[in-house]
């Protein structure tokens, strides 16, 4: 990805500060320096979480093969504490497909879509709990987490085809089911029997399979393909061939 003319860019970040320096975001590289430099941004830090926000945009896409930074910088002596610390388009929430998508995929007439959200994680997976926290809330790479995707799917008008690795307990894989499924009532119903439909209604959401035609479950990607070590099972034969 790089920079678009013509875009506003989001810099979101929470910071705290015990020190009187000022906290600076900055472009390397190309947009460090020269006709094309993009002023930092500064921010005066306190001593209590704040959340600081502001936009900035380029004026050409940088020609240069060398890759920049976009970075926060802070001067001593001093203690700083930085937390949520985003970029994203300013014409869309954070996580959320571009206006752009939205319309092409509004136009598509798909009915469903696949997402590779969740899949080809390596080593450093997900459990149950990091997959349905809020986008961002988690260590999947790039921040997407079941409830963002599930919400973008339905303002497109799709129905989800979800990717799941492999590797969830049988308690987890029960966990999704009631996640997805169970309705639940915070006036009549026990959180503590139903902990994974409470925490979907605490984050807003009713029984998810109410909202879409079919909800499609694929479980693992390409689980032959030893690119996806170690969620994979190399030792199965095709039945067509015993390969």
């Amino acid at each position: 990805d790089v920079l678009v003319p013509g875009r506003l860019f989001r810099v979101d970040v929470w910071m705290r500060g015990r020190s009187a320096r000022r906290g600076t975001f900055g472009l390397t590289g190309f947009y460090g320096g020269g006709e094309c430099r993009i002023a930092p941004l500064r921010f005066a830090l306190t001593s209590n979480w704040k959340r600081y926000s502001a936009t900035f945009e380029v004026p050409i896409v940088t020609p240069s093969k060398r890759a920049g930074r976009m970075e926060l910088r802070f001067e001593g002596p001093g203690q700083f504490d930085v937390d949520n610390f985003r970029i994203y388009r300013d014409d869309a929430e954070f996580l959320a497909l571009l206006p752009e998508d939205v319309e092409r995929l509004e136009a598509s007439g798909m009915g469903a879509l696949r997402t590779h959200a969740f899949i080809k994680t390596g080593n450093a997976t997900y459990d149950l709990e990091g997959l349905t926290n809020e986008g961002g809330a988690n260590n999947l790479s790039g921040g997407n987490s079941l409830p963002q995707i599930l919400h973008e799917m339905e303002r497109v008008g799709m129905d989800p085809w979800l990717q799941i690795e492999p590797h969830f307990t049988r308690d987890e894989w029960l966990g999704l089911a009631e996640y997805l499924a169970a309705s639940f009532d915070a006036q009549k119903d026990d959180p503590a029997r139903y902990p994974w439909a409470a925490k979907r209604a605490a984050q807003g959401h009713g029984p998810w399979v109410e909202r879409f035609d079919r909800i499609l479950l694929e479980i693992g990607y390409e689980t032959w393909n030893p690119l996806f070590h170690p969620w994979v099972c190399l030792s199965m034969k095709v039945a067509a061939t015993g390969e």
